[in-house]
Formats: structure tokens, C-alpha cells, sequence
């Protein structure tokens, strides 16, 4: 996964391992890269790995709102689309307009009939949480404390 800041200048890695479906293996790479190099490092991945497909472009996103596994493997939820709302201290705070389940796993395990009923059943269920209301996220701004509290730490978006 690929994140760049607003003015395209540093783009970061994080690495999620999909070999063992089972565990959750979810590495930031500590390096800080230019546009340039980041793609020519995904081109060598992709050659590297183009016996087994390369690497594919997903989606786009804004963030990721977490991770969960229920019966199989890992999925991640992403934020696709997003809405700005407004500004707390100078910081930026978004609404969820659109989010998206990606599972990890290479290749899902559909062996179990029931397992895998109870699968889908779990994710439908997860997918009737409506992120579109009321949650709110800033890259900038604790939004999961008070303002009273972010103040006495003095953080302004200025």
C-alpha cells in the first residue's frame, strides 16, 4: 500500500503480508520516498513477482478505518471517498462518503460450505454499519479527543 502526502513530495510503504492468511503481518517501511523512486520500486516488485501476476492496483483511498477477520482471513476497510466538513483549530476534519472491504488474502478459503456461509453473513453484517454518518476523521487532529484536551496540548493546523 502506497500513501503520499498532499503535495506529492513524500511517499510512504506499508508492507501487508498476504502470504499466511491466518495472520495479520503489517510493516511501515521507515523510508521516505521521492515520486520517483517510490514507483521505480514498485516496478521491480511488480517484475519480481510478474510469475505470480505482479501487482495489481486495488482502489484509491483516503485512510484506512482498520482491519478485521471473522472466520478466514484478514479484510481491510478503506476510506474511497471522503467529504470535508470543516476545520477544528486550524485542522482539516473529513466525513466518511464512501468506505470499501478489501480482503488481504490472495486466494479465500472457500473449502468449508458453512464456514464460508457464516463468512459472508458476518461481512453483511459488518457492511450494515453506516460509516457515512457521523464518523469523522482529520490526518491532522485528534478527533477521538476533546477539544478541551487538544488545546491544553497546544495543537493548531497554523
Amino acid at each position: 500500500m502506497i500513501g503520499r502526502d498532499k503535495n506529492r513530495t513524500l511517499w510512504m510503504v506499508l508492507k501487508i503480508d498476504r502470504l499466511d492468511p491466518s495472520e495479520l503481518t503489517v510493516i511501515e517501511d521507515s523510508t521516505a520516498y521521492s515520486e520517483i523512486e517510490c514507483f521505480d520500486l514498485l516496478r521491480r516488485i511488480h517484475e519480481g513477482n510478474r510469475s505470480s501476476g505482479g501487482l495489481k492496483f486495488v482502489t484509491a483511498c483516503y485512510g484506512i478505518v482498520g482491519f478485521i477477520k471473522f472466520l478466514g482471513s484478514y479484510s481491510m476497510m478503506l476510506i474511497t471517498k471522503r467529504k470535508k466538513i470543516g476545520a477544528i483549530c486550524g485542522h482539516t476534519v473529513y466525513a466518511i462518503s464512501k468506505s470499501e472491504m478489501i480482503p488481504i488474502s490472495k486466494s479465500p478459503n472457500q473449502s468449508n460450505m458453512a464456514y464460508s456461509k457464516n463468512e459472508k453473513r458476518y461481512k453483511k453484517l459488518l457492511l450494515t454499519v453506516d460509516l457515512t454518518k457521523d464518523f469523522f476523521f482529520s490526518y491532522t487532529y485528534n478527533v477521538m479527543h476533546s477539544l478541551q484536551r487538544n488545546l491544553c496540548r497546544n495543537e493548531t493546523g497554523e
